[in-house]
C-alpha cells in the first residue's frame, strides 16, 4: 500500500472519529442515544446509594443515648 493512500485514509479515519465524538458525546451528563450510549455511573443505583450516604449526617460519639435506641425498661 502506498504511503499517499494509508496516509489518506488514516486522515479520513481521525476526522470520522472526531466528528462522531462531536455528534455523540459520552460524558458526565445526560445518556448518550442509541448504540453508542451507557448509563453514566453517577446515574446508576450504587452511585445514587453512595451519594445518599454520603448526605446524611455523620455519627456522632457522645454519652447521651441516641434518639433510635431501644429502652430495654419498656
Amino acid at each position: 500500500m502506498s504511503d499517499r493512500l494509508l496516509f489518506s485514509l488514516m486522515g479520513l479515519a481521525s476526522v470520522t472519529m472526531i466528528a462522531l465524538a462531536l455528534v455523540w458525546p459520552q460524558g458526565l451528563g445526560a445518556r448518550s442515544p442509541g448504540p453508542f450510549g451507557h448509563l453514566p455511573v453517577q446515574q446508576t443505583a450504587a452511585a445514587k446509594a453512595a451519594r445518599a450516604r454520603a448526605s446524611s449526617p455523620p455519627p456522632v460519639l457522645s454519652l447521651a443515648p441516641s434518639a433510635a435506641a431501644a429502652h430495654p425498661g419498656t
